[in-house]
């Protein structure tokens, strides 16, 4: 059978493979600073929420082949999401940011630190088996004393005793700052932007503008299908009874009918504010409520 695969279409495949073979949790930060502020944050670039319990984060000593601490994550990572884990001595900036906490010995800038999951290498840091003497790396790149943040796009590291250097995953950004520790690449996690605001109605009181038709506030239905909403209406009056022993309102007619007897033509106006007078025109704002059982309007 002919290969009908256009250019296009191959390079579309391409792309898929591409991001399946990426499709797993990076280390995104690292802080190796004073005392005991250390941490390492983790970043899901998937669309998919991760199950964190499947992972192990482990720290190889001194050019040791054996991990000599083990950290078990817990609970879920959703896409683009972060998830720090920090030495429990470490500053209360990083501890605010801390999913999970630990007490034991934590690395310094010459081990090596492996995120696996279920026992496969998925990203590491450092070259485990060796002892670089202080650090992999130099100045503000380096693995001692420095905090180190993920390009963007780097690639995860799973050949963990292949020579290291840091500046091809990070850059660095110095001693004790983690001022973005929990944020990938210092921004949070994207989230949906906020619906535009619908546009205010037009409520002018210019006369022989666009009005909604009375018919239309009283519906052929026994309640307004208009009730709570503010309208404009522009009509005639064609009774008044302001008085606060009457109505405390008046009735407008419609300048002109749909022709449907199901529909009425005219609507009470709940308002004492503005005298009126029979056989007046008037364009006025109301909110559409049921008064006196009937469809009414109230300024």
């Amino acid at each position: 059978m002919k290969n009908t695969f256009t250019p296009v279409a191959l390079a579309v495949a391409s792309a898929f493979v591409s991001l399946s073979a990426q499709a797993d949790m990076v280390i995104s930060e690292y802080v190796e600073g004073s005392s005991n502020n250390k941490a390492i944050e983790l970043y899901n670039p998937t669309d998919s929420e991760i199950d964190l319990s499947q992972y192990q984060l482990a720290f190889y000593f001194n050019g040791s082949s054996s991990a000599g601490l083990t950290l078990t994550l817990s609970g879920t990572l959703a896409p683009e999401g972060v998830y720090v884990a920090a030495h429990s001595s470490a500053a209360a900036d990083i501890l605010a940011t801390a999913s999970l906490t630990n007490g034991s010995g934590w690395f310094n800038g010459d081990d090596a630190i492996v995120l696996s999951k279920q026992g496969v290498v998925v990203d590491s840091m450092g070259q485990v088996g060796m002892d670089p003497g202080s650090s992999w790396g130099e100045g503000t790149s380096s693995t001692q004393n420095n905090t180190l943040r993920r390009i963007d796009g780097a690639p995860a590291r799973t050949d963990i005793t292949s020579p290291y250097d840091p500046s091809a995953y990070f850059s660095g950004a110095g001693n004790d700052n983690f001022s973005d520790l929990g944020q990938y690449l210092g921004t949070n996690p994207p989230v949906d932007p906020e619906p535009e605001p619908e546009p205010e109605p037009d409520l002018s009181l210019t006369c022989a503008d666009t009005a909604t038709a009375i018919h239309s506030i009283q519906g052929n239905g026994a309640v307004s299908p208009l009730v709570g909403e503010q309208v404009v209406v522009e009509a005639v009056v064609s009774a008044d009874f302001q008085n606060s022993n009457q109505l405390s309102g008046f009735f407008l007619s419609s300048l002109q009918g749909d022709n449907d007897p199901s529909t009425s033509e005219g609507v009470f106006v709940y308002h004492r504010g503005d005298d009126v007078n029979v056989g007046e025109r008037v364009r006025l704002i109301g909110t559409v409520a049921e008064y006196l059982a009937l469809p009414s309007l109230k300024m």
